[in-house]
């Protein structure tokens, strides 16, 4: 059985636990050498698949119609990811997980960088914290 976050029981001596292996997507990354390029793809894909699952269940029991919406699965990869080699991959590691299969009209693409993410993230909440909300009551004379 595969889990992800916190579905991982972590006293449980009969787990197989993986983490910290996004880095080693990129095959140019030299740390921590007792995971290959290879297994980090298998099991970010496996990871992916378990998010994919989750969500799809969710949005299938809320949204009769799932399968004939549009969707469209927004990525962000590593801000240091410059290669477009590295970029491809993962979207299809993505799509071998199951994003953007689900329907004739779902799509899956990666963006942004996690960097331009996070600051459109923080510009939006910045935006919404600051605009207030006016309410206008004019009296009316009889």
């Amino acid at each position: 059985m595969r889990a992800w976050g916190f579905g991982v029981e972590l006293g449980d001596d009969f787990s197989d636990i993986r983490e910290y292996f996004k880095l080693h997507l990129d095959p140019n990354y030299q740390e921590y050498q007792e995971i290959s390029h290879n297994e980090a793809k298998l099991w970010y894909r496996d990871y992916l698949a378990c998010v994919h699952d989750h969500l799809t269940r969710f949005f299938q029991s809320r949204y009769p119609q799932w399968a004939t919406m549009r969707v469209e699965w927004n990525f962000s990869v590593p801000t240091t990811w410059k290669n477009a080699g590295l970029v491809n991959d993962l979207q299809s590691l993505m799509q071998d997980a199951g994003f953007g299969r689900d329907g004739p009209q779902h799509s899956c693409m990666v963006t942004l960088t996690e960097a331009e993410a996070a600051a459109i993230s923080g510009a939006q909440q910045h935006i919404r914290a600051r605009i207030p909300i006016v309410l206008t009551v004019q009296s009316i004379a009889f």
